[in-house]
This record gives C-alpha cells, sequence and structure tokens, in this order.
C-alpha cells in the first residue's frame, strides 16, 4: 500500500474519513521503526485502508465458509462410495446435482485449449515474471548494498579540505546546493550534540525537478503526470523510507549519520510549474537571495563532521551511462541558496559532563534574574499537594516568568492536537513520563512529530533497562497530572524529586515551546531557557541533548 498510496508529503489527510487517522498514533508507540511507512499511508489513506481492511476479513470470512462448504460437498461424494464409506454411516446424503456454474466451469477445465494455456502460464510464462521480478528487485538491493559499502568508506561524499564549524549563534553565507549533486559538501563543520538550522531559498526559476516530475521541499509531488511509473524503482531508491527527491542531511564523509529534512513549522505544498528547464547553470547566492519559495528545517548533530546535502534519488552504481558517478541525479534540475545557523541551546549529559549554561538569547527571553520563590499549594488540586493550574501560573509569575496561554477544546493524543497548528506558534511537543526497571521515573519532553526509540532510549537517559510508560496511577500521583494532560509543568507537584526531566534537544532549539498547563483544554507558550528556570527552581535539574530519534533513513548512506 505505501508504494501505491504513501503518506501525503506534508503529512496531512485531506479525506472525509480522517477522524479514523488518530487510531495510528498511538500505535506507532508500540511498532518497529519500519512500520513508520506503512502508518504514514493508513492515516493518510483511511479510506483505501477500509476497504484494503474490510477486503482482507471479507476474504477470510469467505475463505473458511468456501473451506466448510467444499467439505460437506465432497464428504457427500465420497460418502456415496461403498468402499470409502464409514460402516457406522447408514445411507449418506446423496452428492448434490451440479448446477449451470459448475458444469460450465468443468466444461471449460476440460478443454484441451485452457489446459495447454493454463501449462504454458504455470510452466513458463509465471515463473518467468516471477524470476524477472525477483532479478529486478536483487539487483536493487545489490545496488543498495554496494552503495552503502561505497558510502561508508567515504568514496560517496567527498569532503573539503577544511570545514569550518560555527560558533554559537553564527549564520553561513547563503550558499549554492544544486539536487544534481549525490553529494555536495558545505565546508561547515557540525559538533556532536549541536543544535543547527538548515535554511533553504529556491529562486524563482530554480524549481526542483526529478527528470520531468515537479518537486519540493517533501519531495515529489505524488499527483504529478508519470508520479506512478517510479514506483517499481523503490529497490533502486537511496533511502528507501524517504520519499522521492526528499532533502537530506548528511554529517561525515564516512559512516551512516543522515538526516532526513523536514520543514519545520511545516511549508505549504508548493511545486514549480513545468516544463523544467533544459540546462542547469551555476546558482548565485547573493548575501539576502529572493526566493519564491523558503523553507527551514533543524537537526541535532549526533557525530561531529562536515554537513553534506543532497536529495534522495535513485543509486545506479557502476552504470556509467545511467549515472553520475554513483547515483542518477544528472537529469535533476533546480536548487538553492542554503544557510546554516548554529542554534545554542543548554546541553546536560545524564552524568552531567558537559553541561552548557550558554543560553541563546531567544531561549531567554521570557527569563528573569530574581530569585527563586517557594512553591505554595492551596490543596484545593487533586491531591493535597497537587497545584492548580491557577497557582502554577502564579508560581510562573513569581519566578518573573512570561507566558502565553490559548484555550481549547480537551485533546488527549498528538494527533487530536493536530487541529490547533494554525493557533499555536513554536515547538509543539509530546510528554511522556516513563519508568525503568528499577522503577526509576523518567519525564520526556521532544518535538510532537520525533520518533521514541524506547528500546533505546534508556542508554541516552542513563536508565536501568528498557523503559516503559508509567501507569496512571503514578502519573496521577507523582505528577500531579491525568492522562492525556502529560506536561513538565507537572514538576511543580514532585517535591520529592523522583522523576528526572529530559528534554529533546531539537524541541529546544524553538523560540518557544508548547505544554499544557496541567490541564489539556490549554495550551501554554514558553521560552526554552524559562522552562529550564521553572525546572530547576521545583528542583529538577533537566538533561537537554539528543533523546528523540528523527525519521532517519536506513543506515547506508
Amino acid at each position: 500500500m505505501p508504494l501505491w498510496w504513501p503518506g501525503t508529503p506534508d503529512g496531512a489527510c485531506r479525506s472525509a474519513l480522517c477522524w479514523i487517522s488518530p487510531i495510528f498514533a498511538p500505535v506507532r508507540a508500540f511498532t518497529p521503526a519500519f512500520a513508520g511507512t506503512w502508518l504514514d499511508s493508513f492515516a493518510a489513506n483511511p479510506g483505501i485502508f477500509l476497504v484494503g481492511f474490510a477486503g482482507v476479513v471479507i476474504g477470510l470470512s469467505w475463505g473458511a465458509a468456501l473451506q466448510r462448504s467444499i467439505g460437506t460437498a465432497m464428504r457427500a461424494v465420497w460418502y456415496s462410495i461403498l468402499k470409502t464409506r464409514p460402516p457406522h454411516l447408514g445411507n449418506p446424503v446423496k452428492p448434490r446435482t451440479p448446477g449451470l456454474a459448475q458444469r460450465l466451469i468443468r466444461r471449460l477445465r476440460l478443454l484441451p485449449g485452457y489446459e495447454a494455456t493454463v501449462r504454458v502460464l504455470a510452466r513458463d510464462v509465471m515463473p518467468g515474471v516471477a524470476f524477472a521480478a525477483a532479478l529486478f528487485v536483487a539487483l536493487g538491493v545489490g545496488a543498495k548494498a554496494w552503495f552503502s559499502v561505497d558510502s561508508a568508506r567515504g568514496r560517496v561524499c567527498l569532503g573539503s579540505p577544511d570545514p569550518k564549524p560555527l560558533g554559537p549563534g553564527a549564520v553561513t553565507a547563503p550558499a549554492p546546493f544544486l539536487t544534481s549533486e549525490p553529494c555536495m559538501a558545505t565546508g561547515v563543520k557540525l559538533l556532536e550534540g549541536g543544535a543547527y538550522r538548515l535554511s533553504f531559498s529556491v529562486p524563482a526559476d530554480r524549481g526542483w525537478f526529478d527528470a520531468s516530475l515537479p518537486a519540493g521541499p517533501y519531495g515529489n509531488d505524488p499527483e504529478a503526470e508519470g508520479a506512478a511509473l517510479i514506483t517499481p524503482f523503490v529497490p533502486y531508491r537511496r533511502h528507501w523510507g524517504q520519499n522521492w527527491f526528499k532533502p537530506m542531511a548528511r554529517i561525515g564523509s564516512h559512516g551512516t549519520d543522515v538526516y532526513p529534512l523536514t520543514p519545520r513549522p511545516s511549508a505549504a505544498l508548493a511545486y514549480p510549474p513545468g516544463p523544467p528547464p533544459a540546462d542547469q547553470p551555476p546558482i548565485s547566492c547573493p548575501a539576502a537571495p529572493s526566493a519564491e519559495l523558503s523553507f527551514a528545517t533543524e537537526i541535532v548533530a549526533r557525530t561531529t563532521g562536515e554537513l553534506f546535502l543532497y536529495v534522495n534519488d535513485a543509486i545506479w552504481p557502476g552504470i556509467p551511462f545511467l549515472s553520475d558517478r554513483y547515483g542518477a541525479y544528472r537529469n535533476n534540475r533546480g536548487g538553492a541558496c542554503v544557510t546554516v545557523e548554529r542554534l545554542v541551546a543548554p546541553v546536560i549529559t545524564p552524568d552531567g559532563v558537559g553541561v552548557s549554561q550558554n543560553l541563546s538569547e531567544r531561549s531567554c527571553r521570557g527569563l528573569s534574574s530574581r530569585p527563586l520563590p517557594a512553591i505554595r499549594l492551596s490543596g484545593s488540586g487533586k491531591g493535597a499537594m497537587t497545584a492548580t493550574r491557577t497557582e502554577l501560573m502564579a508560581y510562573l509569575d513569581a519566578l518573573g516568568v512570561r507566558t502565553s496561554t490559548i484555550e481549547h477544546p480537551a485533546v488527549f493524543t498528538v494527533a487530536e492536537s493536530a487541529a490547533l497548528r494554525g493557533r499555536i506558534a513554536g515547538g509543539k511537543s509530546k510528554n511522556l513520563l516513563l519508568k525503568d526497571k528499577k522503577g526509576r521515573l523518567f519525564m520526556l519532553s521532544a518535538e510532537d512529530d520525533a520518533a521514541i526509540d524506547l528500546k533505546r532510549l534508556h542508554e541516552k537517559l542513563g536508565a536501568q533497562g528498557r523503559l516503559s510508560f508509567a501507569s496512571a496511577d503514578q502519573l496521577r500521583a507523582v505528577w500531579g497530572v491525568e492522562p492525556g494532560s502529560v506536561t513538565p509543568f507537572g514538576a511543580i507537584n514532585d517535591r520529592d524529586g523522583l522523576v528526572t526531566v529530559a528534554l529533546d534537544a531539537a524541541l529546544m532549539a524553538h523560540d518557544t515551546v508548547n505544554f499544557h498547563p496541567l490541564e489539556n483544554t490549554a495550551t501554554t507558550a514558553i521560552a526554552p531557557g524559562a522552562l529550564i528556570r521553572f525546572l530547576q527552581a521545583t528542583g529538577h535539574e533537566p538533561m537537554v541533548g539528543a533523546f528523540a530519534e528523527p525519521a532517519v533513513a536506513e543506515a547506508g548512506d
């Protein structure tokens, strides 16, 4: 299904049946990462999913009924023969007289032409088609393996002589990026744990095309004429789990540290009008380039190395007439002017090593230097030591923290909160209260569309064994909130410091971040630095780092 009905490039659902889509959000938390492509397809195409699901259910039911019917009919045939009749049976039911349809089918199957056709299809045609399909896929897998080895060895992405790191808050000058480059070196060195914003400005005459197919920040236009023709070539796609022509980043000429570049905040679906230009002249990037389309994305570097950019296209290693060294990039058109900005956020490791108190201006906005006030609760909340929303706001005000809050209907999942995107600016969050095998509790906040790998998260948080979700009773007793209202503001209720707070660096790179103010009927915006001050005031020194797993392309580039 994902091959023919992939998820929409911008992750939106545009069907009258979109009310079904939220059911796939909780499923994602319990399924392997590779299932995300299927879940995206189901969520974006609920009508097709329902038809397919109904077809499977009907097919299984009909198959079971047909099995029983055939068994009953054949039993009567066999029991009508004296030698095959069980001794204890008397006079069994006589076999049913074949109807018109059965007689026609029998006559068709006895025709010499039918038997010859079936023989040719079964012995020659179908095995040949299956062999050709298997060979085609095997060649794609082989090309992928060959490319992966060469890529990991540094033969695909060729680095600059002396890439330069960026200082805190520094921004590079606009530099040209061509989609026809299999792996373009930027000359910028990213540092592990650093947060970076990549901004793309696409000139009006440099719209992106994959041959004749228009493309944009999310990849190829899936509704363009001829888009379905490239579906069979998915085995040859550089990153199987990402859309055709999706912009990608890579850190280091060796290894497999790859990042899909998804616009943040979401960019409008925009594709250039055809036809594509016949040639690809160099791009000139002035100090302030004018653009028809601009979008930005943010990443947190998992390793240290030079930044490379490219789009996700087919790879044909070792086939000179099809490829430009390693990939089918020579027919790509378009480009952009790219800037790289180093975002400064506090990075605190679980063991306390490498603590950075160097907050950017955007992170400190709304932060006061007044001393920390005491927490005073009236006891009018859900429990004797549980703060109300009013008390939370009063405490933030006492800290000198500026916030803004909007009211909305109750939302219980990230999928339900998607309807509020137009009203809320800044980083949208998902918040999880987790526990390890020893019962230690962790509060994790990350971007709402980030993937959380519970199988490996404990390694980053310093937890004992794999993490699982805390119970609703623990959520109420320790954090003072109901399910659906999980928020780092619950730290005001954890007077004993039982919970370790972890904030994903990608979320903290936003100007403002958004959380429920202890209730899921409102959302409060707060500056990242002000949030950290609040957590410190409640006795929770947060860990900030790359805890979430973005939708990383598979190993191989």
